[in-house]
């Protein structure tokens, strides 16, 4: 479409007869591809034409618009709906299956205890194994960061035990550099629920 602010428009050529010393004139006016042409020798009345048939092609033109943008806004509303829709099922069923998510700690028995509880949490960053106790797990990782992982607990409280077992791998406080084969004999000598790739083997199917 031809437009100048907005607008259709057209243009109006002169062009002088070599046979003759007439001047004639062209009218023409683009939309959408299409063009419309009118020729004549009275450029005022093909200048009053060309005016007439933009001020109805506007008023079109204006009309498509404000539809245009209903519609637009209506299909976008609805295209976001419909991802939302499918993220937050993505999004809950992750959550059931992560440990820093309330409800998967719950659903495994990590809530408020009227006792303690020990837990092996992994730092990300450092990669070191905090053994520590808790009458809430969660809440505990909670307040540690985002950096770090529950990667097993029991119901006992055996934290005094385990530091005295790995004393020689102490690298400050609670925090120890362990191996895997430590991390499992933990687990599986004290009776340890095992937490380690809990997320990714039983997370989310992808939509």
């Amino acid at each position: 479409m031809k437009n100048k602010g907005g607008e259709v428009y057209g243009s109006i050529y002169e062009r002088r007869r070599k046979d003759r010393n007439t001047i004639a004139y062209t009218a023409e006016i683009q939309f959408q591809g299409q063009k419309i042409r009118r020729s004549g020798k009275d450029k005022d009345k093909l200048n009053e034409w060309m005016k007439g048939v933009c001020l109805i092609l506007n008023e079109i033109l204006n009309e498509y618009r404000a539809t245009e943008s209903i519609r637009v806004k209506l299909l976008k509303d609805q295209l976001y709906s419909d991802m939302m829709e499918r993220a937050n099922a993505i999004m809950v069923n992750a959550k059931v299956h992560d440990f820093r998510s309330k409800i998967c700690a719950q659903a495994n028995g990590i809530s408020p205890k009227d006792h303690f509880q020990t837990y092996l949490i992994r730092d990300e960053e450092t990669d070191l194994i905090k053994i520590g106790k808790s009458h809430d797990i969660h809440k505990r990782m909670a307040v540690m960061g985002k950096w770090v992982t529950l990667i097993g607990y029991c119901d006992d409280d055996i934290e005094v035990k385990l530091h005295k077992q790995f004393a020689k791998q102490r690298i400050k406080g609670e925090w120890f550099n362990l191996s895997t084969e430590d991390i499992d004999g933990i687990i599986s000598a004290n009776g340890f629920t095992d937490t380690r790739g809990y997320f990714l083997e039983r997370g989310a199917a992808f939509m």
